[in-house]
This record gives structure tokens, C-alpha cells and sequence, in this order.
């Protein structure tokens, strides 16, 4: 069996806009106070390895946790947010009208963005990682920090929730759900615990 801790990254200094892939997005200090409080929660899990985004935000996330366990930070691009390709640093309020933003929210399993990702692609490039980790790294209690969008997509994918419903699903930022993966199956522990 191996654990599996999904942690989402801390709050930004971004809101109302879309930061998607976009370089310089650190967290705010209800973000930086977010990374604390995970490391007492998690502090106690003896975790085996940490994964992040390499975006700014989930490393910020990340490095107090790797600190507490004393183990390197591993960054994979693989964990990276959705490409939201023309949306990035879009506000969500200048997208309120637009067709392709009202159907890509709608019909999510076949829907991308404009230049952008579609959420299968997203959800292959993250169940793809996990199932390596599960063949390579078995009986591990295993971290990974990344965003809402990868994150929801494999709670989709290990729940059988369909990729057009999983705007139903919650993750918050600094939120932890831990899923246990089996060699045929899986089981989620907690969805969404914030912090």
C-alpha cells in the first residue's frame, strides 16, 4: 500500500485572476501561515519523499515540510498546474461571458484551453506519475504538492468520477486529501482537510 498525501499549495497574492502557469506567483502570508500549519499536521505522518510543482507557490508549500522531515525537495513538471493557456493572468471576471470559458467549465472532459491544456491530458500526465511512484516506491507514505486542477483530477480518476462532474469536488488552497492506493484499487482517506 502506499499513502498518498495530495496537498494543494497555500493562498497567493493573485486573487481574482487565473495564475495558471505563470512564473512570479508566491504565496501571500495567510499562504506562508498555511505552509506552518501544514508542517504540524503533517509533521506528525513520517513522510518518505515530497513532490512539488516547480511553480513558485507549491515549493513555498513544500520547503517547510521537506525541512521538518529532512529530506530533499523533488521537483517534477509532470505535477504542474493545467495550462490555461490564453486565460493565464486573465480575471475571472473578464472571462464571465466568454463561450469557450462557460463550455471548458461545463464539458471539461473534452474541452481545452484556448492555446492551452485539456483536463485529460492533465489527468493522464498525473495518474501516469502516481502509477510510476506505486510500481517503483511500494509501502511509502508519499507527498505531493501541487494544484487544484491536477489535484481534482486524480481524485476524479481513482474515484470514478467523471471529468465533467469533478467541478463538484473542492480542493481548497492548503488543503491536504490523502488517498491509500492498493495494487488494484484505491480508497480516499480525506478530501479537502484545509488548514
Amino acid at each position: 500500500m502506499v499513502e498518498l498525501f495530495l496537498v494543494r499549495h497555500g493562498y497567493v497574492d493573485f486573487s481574482g485572476k487565473i495564475p495558471g502557469r505563470l512564473k512570479n506567483v508566491h504565496l501571500s502570508e495567510r499562504g506562508y501561515e498555511q505552509s506552518k500549519q501544514l508542517v504540524k499536521i503533517l509533521g506528525k505522518k513520517k513522510i518518505d519523499v515530497v513532490y512539488s510543482s516547480p511553480l513558485e507557490r507549491c515549493v513555498e508549500t513544500a520547503k517547510p515540510l521537506c525541512a521538518e522531515y529532512g529530506i530533499p525537495l523533488q521537483l517534477d513538471s509532470l505535477l504542474i498546474e493545467l495550462d490555461y493557456g490564453n486565460w493565464n493572468g486573465k480575471t475571472f471576471e473578464s472571462l464571465e461571458h466568454d463561450y469557450e470559458w462557460k463550455r471548458f467549465h461545463s464539458f471539461r472532459s473534452l474541452t481545452k484551453a484556448p492555446n492551452g491544456e485539456s483536463m485529460i491530458s492533465v489527468q493522464n500526465r498525473m495518474i501516469t506519475f502516481i502509477e510510476k511512484l506505486k510500481r517503483e516506491t511500494p509501502h511509502r507514505r508519499i507527498l505531493i504538492v501541487s494544484h487544484n486542477e491536477p489535484i481534482k483530477s486524480v481524485i476524479s480518476y481513482l474515484c470514478g468520477i467523471a471529468l465533467d462532474m469533478f467541478l463538484r469536488l473542492s480542493i481548497d488552497p492548503g488543503s491536504i486529501s490523502e488517498i491509500r492506493l492498493f495494487q488494484d484499487s484505491a480508497v480516499l482517506k480525506t478530501l479537502n482537510f484545509v488548514v
